[in-house]
């Protein structure tokens, strides 16, 4: 098997890791106020304020889903689009996950009174840690699928269309020996 593809697809298996962390992590408590502790499915139906932070769990579950699809879609067809649309949304995720844990402590800090706690429970965390294995799958599936720098071409199956580099007889996805054509836009017989 080729080493690339490979990479590829444990990168597209960690990316769906990821996506289910962050959807698990909506289980989780997000939010205690004296006692009172809210999951982040409970976040999703009524909002603790008007701040934008406060939508962290709707973008936790957004980019869960997404990052689920993207990794099987990606076990399938090799590119540079996914990878980085993960990229983007796993770091709005990070930020506005870390943007409502300051808003906890915000409001600790406004309350100033002994019996009142508010904090950013084990959810929150744990929908880092998903976004952050979004985001480090998407990176490394973005630096496998740019060209070696060998100056290989990159070539697409035409059987199973999966992409790959190298000097290969065969497809190492599908074992197909022909036709193979390029990735640019004009096919060509590989010898």
């Amino acid at each position: 098997m080729n080493s690339t593809l490979d990479g590829q697809k444990i990168s597209a298996i960690l990316l769906m890791v990821g996506g289910l962390v962050m959807i698990m992590s909506l289980l989780m408590a997000w939010f205690s106020y004296i006692g009172w502790t809210r999951t982040g499915f409970d976040l999703l139906s009524d909002m603790i304020n008007d701040q934008g932070y406060a939508y962290a769990p709707h973008l936790a579950l957004i980019v869960g889903i997404a990052a689920i699809v993207a990794g099987m879609l990606s076990l399938k067809f090799a590119g540079r689009a996914i990878p980085a649309i993960m990229i983007v949304l796993g770091i709005a995720s990070i930020v506005l996950s870390a943007m409502f844990s300051v808003y906890c402590v915000e409001a600790q800090e406004y309350y100033k009174l002994p019996f009142v706690t508010v904090s950013a429970e084990a959810g929150v965390w744990v929908s880092i840690v998903g976004g952050i294995a979004v985001v480090m799958a998407s990176l490394v599936m973005l630096v496998l699928s740019r060209p070696s720098a060998k100056g290989e071409p990159m070539f697409v199956c035409s059987v199973c269309g999966r992409a790959f580099y190298g000097r290969q007889t065969r497809c190492p996805e599908c074992g197909a020996e022909t036709p193979f054509a390029k990735s640019s836009s004009e096919s060509t017989e590989r010898p």
